[in-house]
């Protein structure tokens, strides 16, 4: 039951809170005005925390408190309302108002731009509503002890640990958020040190975990990689497309000749063209690919050789020779008296991802997906034809499934 409640929570959280971000994303105030959101939040917060001395605690305090039985604890107002059956009305309503509110700040706080963690206040939530079942439990199994459910009570002198009800509250709580099973049990494990604890926390959280599913939820990161459209690809979709990779390629590439160019062509290419990486190819005339640098490094490399006074814009750039010539000096002499060259061939990158231009782009996508690659080459007997990046194969995916087109970060 624990498990299930769990469960739900996190589909409540997942679904408002993805509602939430959609409407921060696309309101031009908000986006304009970060500072005033958090200054709202924090207000919020205040309001709603003040009411309660319980809730003026930080999370960690109130884990700390519902994670302890009552003999464990030191004597203070919140601590003896938890322990004091006489106020056992007050006690519900407190720890009901602060599950509530306590997914109401969390549902508006994460995603928001200052730093606010998830796996705490998600604790937090189900630890409240753990413990609130477990304290319910028992004050039942106090009066109605001749149950035949409550049987085996009677050979023990404690029959119901609300703070075991905590502790699977909060990690079903936090699975059912995160869809995490078998690292959140870990997780629990090395909070509570406690083997005693682990098969209950394993069930609750598999039965979050299976509520979710049912609602066909995905994890909240998964959720927020998609809204903001990161581009990701997930290891576990696959592509049944039978489109090939010249489909999306992108053509007439900016490219370096191995040999030839100049320090002056190369700052100009920098300038016209903000691209992530260039292609190095043999000849233009035959354009085969030998290589690839990245933006980065050759401004660093550019950096480096205009330091040296006897290089000019008029300078020739070599990016042939070995992989690893670290130790290898950058300014080379042509011949006496004809000028020097400078070698970049330690800049570049050999071993690039390369597919034919029929390959279909199920077999390109477990490429991105299996390899984390950015781009791949598309070349035809070492021709270079042209480049596929991550985000253009979103991009089809996206049109291909009627995703409306979005922006990247």
């Amino acid at each position: 039951m624990i498990g299930g409640l769990g469960g739900i929570i996190g589909t409540i959280f997942i679904r408002f809170n993805v509602k939430w971000s959609k409407f921060r994303l696309h309101n031009p105030f908000i986006k304009r005005s970060p500072i005033v959101e958090i200054v709202c939040i924090v207000t919020l917060t205040i309001l709603v925390s003040y009411p309660f001395l319980f809730l003026r605690q930080s999370n960690t305090e109130i884990l700390t408190l519902l994670f302890s039985e009552c003999p464990e604890l030191p004597h203070s107002g919140e601590v003896d309302l938890l322990c004091d059956r006489k106020r056992f009305g007050r006690m519900l309503l407190v720890l009901i108002y602060a599950s509530m509110s306590k997914l109401f700040l969390t549902i508006l706080t994460f995603g928001a731009r200052v730093p606010a963690g998830l796996f705490v206040p998600s604790m937090t939530i189900g630890a409240c509503a753990g413990r609130l079942i477990g304290e319910a439990m028992d004050v039942l199994v106090s009066k109605n002890p001749g149950w035949f459910v409550f049987a085996e009570c009677s050979t023990s002198s404690v029959c119901v640990r609300p703070s075991i009800y905590a502790i699977v509250g909060a990690a079903a709580t936090l699975g059912g958020v995160t869809q995490v099973s078998v690292s959140l049990v870990v997780i629990m494990f090395e909070l509570t040190g406690g083997l005693s604890h682990l098969l209950p926390t394993m069930v609750g959280i598999l039965a979050a975990k299976m509520v979710c599913t049912l609602f066909d939820e995905d994890g909240i990161y998964d959720q927020h990689i998609n809204l903001r459209r990161y581009p990701f690809l997930d290891t576990k979709h696959h592509l049944s497309y039978n489109a090939a990779a010249r489909t999306i390629m992108r053509k007439n590439l900016k490219v370096i000749p191995e040999l030839g160019a100049t320090v002056g062509f190369l700052r100009q290419l920098l300038r016209d063209h903000k691209y992530y990486s260039f292609p190095i190819v043999r000849k233009q005339s035959d354009m085969i690919l030998t290589g690839n640098i990245v933006r980065k490094e050759l401004v660093i490399a550019l950096e480096r050789a205009m330091a040296d006074p006897h290089v000019s814009n008029d300078t020739l750039v070599s990016f042939k020779g070995e992989f690893d010539e670290a130790d290898s000096p950058l300014l080379r002499q042509i011949a006496p008296g004809e000028g020097v060259m400078l070698n970049f061939a330690r800049f570049r990158d050999r071993y690039l991802s390369q597919v034919r231009p029929d390959t279909p782009l199920s077999d390109v996508y477990d490429c991105f997906s299996a390899l984390g690659v950015r781009m791949s080459f598309v070349t035809k007997n070492g021709e270079l034809l042209g480049l596929i990046s991550k985000k253009d194969l979103i991009a089809y995916c996206d049109v291909s499934e009627g995703v409306v087109k979005k922006y990247f970060l």
